[in-house]
Protein backbone atom coordinates (compact mmCIF):
# COMPACT_ATOMS: atom_id res chain seq x y z
CA UNK A 1 0.00 0.00 0.00
CA UNK A 2 1.23 3.47 -0.99
CA UNK A 3 3.24 5.30 2.18
CA UNK A 4 2.20 8.33 3.61
CA UNK A 5 5.50 10.04 3.88
CA UNK A 6 5.88 9.62 -0.41
CA UNK A 7 2.61 10.36 -1.00
CA UNK A 8 3.16 13.51 1.21
CA UNK A 9 7.15 14.13 -0.20
CA UNK A 10 4.81 14.17 -3.60
CA UNK A 11 2.25 16.23 -2.80
CA UNK A 12 4.88 19.00 -1.26
CA UNK A 13 6.65 19.19 -4.61
CA UNK A 14 3.18 19.67 -6.76
CA UNK A 15 2.06 22.18 -3.83
CA UNK A 16 5.45 24.20 -4.59
CA UNK A 17 5.41 24.79 -8.24
CA UNK A 18 1.70 25.53 -8.38
CA UNK A 19 2.77 28.07 -5.81
CA UNK A 20 5.26 29.80 -7.71
CA UNK A 21 2.96 29.90 -10.67
CA UNK A 22 0.30 31.40 -8.21
CA UNK A 23 3.28 33.99 -7.64
CA UNK A 24 3.63 34.75 -10.96
CA UNK A 25 0.24 35.70 -11.65
CA UNK A 26 0.34 37.87 -8.24
CA UNK A 27 3.26 40.06 -10.06
CA UNK A 28 1.20 39.83 -13.34
CA UNK A 29 -1.98 41.95 -11.18
CA UNK A 30 0.54 44.12 -9.57
CA UNK A 31 2.31 45.47 -12.57
CA UNK A 32 -1.02 46.16 -13.93
CA UNK A 33 -1.90 47.75 -10.84
CA UNK A 34 0.88 49.61 -11.01
CA UNK A 35 0.82 50.65 -14.93
CA UNK A 36 -2.75 52.08 -13.69
CA UNK A 37 -1.42 54.07 -11.12
CA UNK A 38 1.07 56.03 -13.52
CA UNK A 39 -2.04 56.48 -16.02
CA UNK A 40 -1.03 53.83 -18.20
CA UNK A 41 -4.64 51.91 -17.89
CA UNK A 42 -4.77 50.93 -21.81
CA UNK A 43 -1.69 48.60 -20.91
CA UNK A 44 -3.01 47.83 -17.20
CA UNK A 45 -5.92 46.78 -18.83
CA UNK A 46 -4.50 44.43 -21.22
CA UNK A 47 -2.13 43.06 -18.41
CA UNK A 48 -5.35 42.88 -16.10
CA UNK A 49 -7.08 41.14 -18.57
CA UNK A 50 -4.51 38.60 -19.58
CA UNK A 51 -3.83 37.72 -16.02
CA UNK A 52 -7.56 36.74 -15.93
CA UNK A 53 -7.50 34.88 -18.75
CA UNK A 54 -4.56 32.62 -17.61
CA UNK A 55 -5.95 32.25 -14.12
CA UNK A 56 -9.18 30.81 -15.99
CA UNK A 57 -7.58 28.59 -18.30
CA UNK A 58 -4.63 27.31 -16.62
CA UNK A 59 -3.58 28.55 -13.03
CA UNK A 60 -7.89 27.35 -11.62
CA UNK A 61 -6.78 24.24 -13.10
CA UNK A 62 -3.27 23.80 -11.47
CA UNK A 63 -5.35 25.13 -8.22
CA UNK A 64 -7.78 22.18 -8.61
CA UNK A 65 -5.49 19.80 -9.36
CA UNK A 66 -3.18 20.13 -6.20
CA UNK A 67 -6.73 19.50 -4.17
CA UNK A 68 -7.78 16.86 -5.87
CA UNK A 69 -3.97 15.50 -5.48
CA UNK A 70 -4.43 15.71 -1.69
CA UNK A 71 -7.30 14.05 -2.13
CA UNK A 72 -6.16 11.29 -4.08
CA UNK A 73 -3.49 10.46 -1.76
CA UNK A 74 -5.95 10.22 1.36
CA UNK A 75 -7.84 7.69 -0.52
CA UNK A 76 -4.81 5.46 -2.07
CA UNK A 77 -3.14 5.77 1.78
CA UNK A 78 -5.96 6.08 4.17
CA UNK A 79 -9.73 4.77 2.87
CA UNK A 80 -8.13 2.21 1.05
CA UNK A 81 -5.03 1.58 3.17
CA UNK A 82 -6.76 -2.57 4.53
CA UNK A 83 -6.96 -3.33 0.61
CA UNK A 84 -4.12 -5.64 -1.07
CA UNK A 85 -4.15 -3.04 -3.64
CA UNK A 86 -5.73 0.21 -4.74
CA UNK A 87 -5.71 2.35 -7.91
CA UNK A 88 -7.60 5.70 -8.30
CA UNK A 89 -9.64 6.06 -11.51
CA UNK A 90 -10.99 9.81 -10.71
CA UNK A 91 -13.55 10.67 -13.44
CA UNK A 92 -13.54 7.05 -15.25
CA UNK A 93 -14.47 5.17 -12.18
CA UNK A 94 -17.93 3.57 -13.19
CA UNK A 95 -19.96 4.29 -16.55
CA UNK A 96 -23.85 4.91 -16.66
CA UNK A 97 -24.11 1.46 -18.27
CA UNK A 98 -22.60 -0.04 -15.34
CA UNK A 99 -24.13 1.86 -12.92
CA UNK A 100 -27.66 0.72 -14.20
CA UNK A 101 -26.85 -2.80 -14.08
CA UNK A 102 -26.48 -2.22 -10.54
CA UNK A 103 -30.07 -1.91 -10.70
CA UNK A 104 -29.77 -0.21 -7.31
CA UNK A 105 -31.48 2.86 -8.05
CA UNK A 106 -32.89 5.01 -10.95
CA UNK A 107 -31.49 7.25 -13.44
CA UNK A 108 -32.15 9.26 -16.38
CA UNK A 109 -31.36 6.84 -19.52
CA UNK A 110 -28.69 9.33 -20.99
CA UNK A 111 -24.95 8.85 -20.01
CA UNK A 112 -24.23 12.62 -19.41
CA UNK A 113 -26.93 12.26 -16.56
CA UNK A 114 -24.27 10.32 -14.23
CA UNK A 115 -21.17 12.56 -12.60
CA UNK A 116 -18.63 10.58 -11.13
CA UNK A 117 -15.55 12.09 -8.85
CA UNK A 118 -12.96 10.55 -6.96
CA UNK A 119 -13.62 6.80 -8.06
CA UNK A 120 -10.99 4.03 -6.58
CA UNK A 121 -11.07 0.20 -6.89
CA UNK A 122 -9.09 -2.55 -5.49
CA UNK A 123 -8.66 -5.51 -3.92
CA UNK A 124 -9.38 -7.45 -0.83
CA UNK A 125 -11.19 -9.85 1.38
CA UNK A 126 -11.55 -11.98 -1.69
CA UNK A 127 -13.46 -9.22 -3.02
CA UNK A 128 -13.34 -6.81 -6.06
CA UNK A 129 -13.86 -3.24 -4.20
CA UNK A 130 -14.57 -0.23 -5.81
CA UNK A 131 -16.12 2.99 -4.80
CA UNK A 132 -16.84 7.04 -6.14
CA UNK A 133 -18.73 10.17 -5.77
CA UNK A 134 -21.87 10.45 -7.66
CA UNK A 135 -24.28 12.53 -8.69
CA UNK A 136 -27.61 11.44 -11.27
CA UNK A 137 -30.74 12.39 -11.51
CA UNK A 138 -34.07 10.63 -12.06
CA UNK A 139 -37.38 11.60 -14.19
CA UNK A 140 -40.77 12.01 -11.18
CA UNK A 141 -44.16 11.92 -12.57
CA UNK A 142 -45.33 15.87 -12.49
CA UNK A 143 -48.53 17.37 -12.95
CA UNK A 144 -50.42 16.24 -15.85
CA UNK A 145 -47.59 15.56 -18.69
CA UNK A 146 -44.82 17.55 -17.50
CA UNK A 147 -41.99 15.85 -16.24
CA UNK A 148 -39.96 16.60 -13.03
CA UNK A 149 -36.56 15.84 -12.07
CA UNK A 150 -34.74 14.69 -8.30
CA UNK A 151 -31.53 14.74 -7.77
CA UNK A 152 -29.29 12.15 -5.74
CA UNK A 153 -25.49 12.99 -4.60
CA UNK A 154 -23.43 10.95 -2.18
CA UNK A 155 -21.26 7.91 -2.36
CA UNK A 156 -21.16 4.70 -3.67
CA UNK A 157 -19.43 1.48 -2.66
CA UNK A 158 -19.43 -1.52 -4.80
CA UNK A 159 -18.40 -5.11 -4.72
CA UNK A 160 -18.01 -8.10 -6.43
CA UNK A 161 -16.85 -12.13 -5.46
CA UNK A 162 -13.05 -13.22 -7.14
CA UNK A 163 -14.65 -16.49 -7.28
CA UNK A 164 -18.09 -18.41 -7.09
CA UNK A 165 -21.33 -16.11 -6.44
CA UNK A 166 -23.81 -14.76 -3.85
CA UNK A 167 -27.30 -16.19 -2.90
CA UNK A 168 -30.07 -13.69 -2.89
CA UNK A 169 -31.33 -10.93 -5.04
CA UNK A 170 -32.27 -7.98 -2.65
CA UNK A 171 -33.47 -4.54 -2.86
CA UNK A 172 -33.04 -1.86 0.10
CA UNK A 173 -34.76 1.67 0.01
CA UNK A 174 -34.28 4.17 2.61
CA UNK A 175 -38.40 4.88 2.99
CA UNK A 176 -38.75 8.77 1.57
CA UNK A 177 -35.48 8.63 -0.40
CA UNK A 178 -37.24 8.03 -4.22
CA UNK A 179 -40.32 10.17 -5.32
CA UNK A 180 -42.93 7.63 -4.80
CA UNK A 181 -44.13 7.66 -8.32
CA UNK A 182 -40.49 6.92 -9.62
CA UNK A 183 -39.70 4.53 -6.96
CA UNK A 184 -42.74 2.76 -8.23
CA UNK A 185 -42.21 3.25 -11.76
CA UNK A 186 -38.11 1.75 -10.89
CA UNK A 187 -39.63 -0.76 -8.90
CA UNK A 188 -42.04 -2.17 -11.53
CA UNK A 189 -39.54 -2.04 -14.63
CA UNK A 190 -36.71 -4.21 -12.47
CA UNK A 191 -39.03 -6.76 -11.87
CA UNK A 192 -38.93 -5.90 -8.26
CA UNK A 193 -41.65 -7.38 -5.61
CA UNK A 194 -41.99 -6.37 -1.73
CA UNK A 195 -40.41 -8.73 0.76
CA UNK A 196 -40.51 -9.42 4.26
CA UNK A 197 -37.96 -7.75 6.85
CA UNK A 198 -37.50 -10.31 9.94
CA UNK A 199 -35.93 -6.75 11.91
CA UNK A 200 -38.18 -4.29 13.15
CA UNK A 201 -35.68 -1.19 13.54
CA UNK A 202 -35.00 -1.99 9.78
CA UNK A 203 -38.19 -2.34 8.52
CA UNK A 204 -39.23 0.41 10.20
CA UNK A 205 -36.84 2.62 7.94
CA UNK A 206 -36.58 0.51 5.02
CA UNK A 207 -38.28 -0.84 2.49
CA UNK A 208 -37.03 -4.42 1.52
CA UNK A 209 -37.94 -5.58 -2.30
CA UNK A 210 -36.78 -9.25 -3.92
CA UNK A 211 -35.81 -9.85 -7.60
CA UNK A 212 -36.06 -13.88 -7.58
CA UNK A 213 -39.37 -14.19 -5.65
CA UNK A 214 -38.40 -14.91 -1.85
CA UNK A 215 -40.50 -13.77 0.69
CA UNK A 216 -38.73 -12.57 3.70
CA UNK A 217 -34.63 -12.17 4.51
CA UNK A 218 -32.71 -14.14 6.04
CA UNK A 219 -32.42 -13.46 9.47
CA UNK A 220 -28.44 -12.94 9.44
CA UNK A 221 -28.61 -10.50 6.45
CA UNK A 222 -31.15 -8.62 8.13
CA UNK A 223 -29.26 -8.31 11.26
CA UNK A 224 -26.22 -7.49 9.36
CA UNK A 225 -27.79 -4.49 7.30
CA UNK A 226 -29.88 -3.45 10.45
CA UNK A 227 -25.82 -2.89 12.30
CA UNK A 228 -24.77 -1.08 8.88
CA UNK A 229 -28.06 1.17 9.09
CA UNK A 230 -27.31 1.97 13.01
CA UNK A 231 -23.59 3.18 12.08
CA UNK A 232 -24.81 6.02 9.43
CA UNK A 233 -28.11 7.89 9.40
CA UNK A 234 -26.70 8.56 5.69
CA UNK A 235 -27.64 5.13 4.36
CA UNK A 236 -30.14 5.10 1.36
CA UNK A 237 -29.68 2.07 -0.70
CA UNK A 238 -28.49 -1.30 -0.89
CA UNK A 239 -28.55 -3.84 -3.74
CA UNK A 240 -27.26 -7.19 -3.06
CA UNK A 241 -27.13 -9.67 -5.98
CA UNK A 242 -25.27 -13.26 -7.22
CA UNK A 243 -22.26 -11.49 -8.97
CA UNK A 244 -22.38 -8.02 -7.29
CA UNK A 245 -23.17 -5.89 -4.31
CA UNK A 246 -23.50 -1.80 -4.28
CA UNK A 247 -24.75 0.76 -0.80
CA UNK A 248 -25.45 3.77 -2.06
CA UNK A 249 -24.99 6.78 1.08
CA UNK A 250 -26.68 9.93 0.36
CA UNK A 251 -24.74 12.93 0.60
CA UNK A 252 -22.18 11.63 2.06
CA UNK A 253 -18.66 12.38 0.70
CA UNK A 254 -14.85 11.17 1.22
CA UNK A 255 -13.13 14.54 -0.49
CA UNK A 256 -13.06 17.79 0.22
CA UNK A 257 -11.69 21.14 -0.95
CA UNK A 258 -7.92 21.67 0.40
CA UNK A 259 -6.35 24.74 -0.18
CA UNK A 260 -2.83 25.51 -1.78
CA UNK A 261 -1.43 27.16 1.18
CA UNK A 262 -2.17 23.92 3.40
CA UNK A 263 0.06 21.07 3.15
CA UNK A 264 -1.62 17.93 4.63
CA UNK A 265 0.47 15.93 7.38
CA UNK A 266 0.79 12.31 7.36
CA UNK A 267 -2.02 11.73 9.99
CA UNK A 268 -4.55 13.07 7.69
CA UNK A 269 -3.30 11.31 4.79
CA UNK A 270 -3.48 8.24 6.33
CA UNK A 271 -6.98 8.56 7.80
CA UNK A 272 -10.24 7.10 6.64
CA UNK A 273 -12.65 9.55 5.58
CA UNK A 274 -15.67 7.36 5.28
CA UNK A 275 -16.78 6.33 8.53
CA UNK A 276 -19.01 3.88 7.12
CA UNK A 277 -16.33 1.78 5.10
CA UNK A 278 -15.39 -0.69 7.69
CA UNK A 279 -19.26 -1.41 8.34
CA UNK A 280 -19.62 -1.81 4.31
CA UNK A 281 -16.87 -4.27 3.21
CA UNK A 282 -17.77 -6.31 6.18
CA UNK A 283 -21.30 -6.81 5.00
CA UNK A 284 -19.74 -7.27 1.41
CA UNK A 285 -17.25 -9.73 3.06
CA UNK A 286 -19.94 -12.25 4.57
CA UNK A 287 -21.94 -11.95 1.91
CA UNK A 288 -21.41 -15.34 0.80
CA UNK A 289 -20.41 -17.20 4.19
CA UNK A 290 -24.74 -18.23 4.80
CA UNK A 291 -25.84 -17.73 8.70
CA UNK A 292 -24.02 -15.49 11.00
CA UNK A 293 -24.98 -15.53 14.94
Amino acid sequence: MRAAAQARQELEELRKRTQIVCAVHAVGYALAAALAAVGQFVPGAILAGANLLAYLLFLRRRIGAYSEGAARENILCGLCAPLEEARYTGRSGLTAEQFQELGLLPMMERGRDLLVRAAFSGTGFGLELAGCEITLHYAAPGAGSKEQYRFLSGTLLTAAPRTGAWSGDWLLLRRGLLDQGAQSAFLEQRGYAPAACPEEKLDSRFQLYAGDGARELPRWLARRLGRLAEQSDRLGAVRLAEDRAALYLENRFYTGRTRIRDLPNEKWLAHCPLPERDGAWELFRSLGAGERP
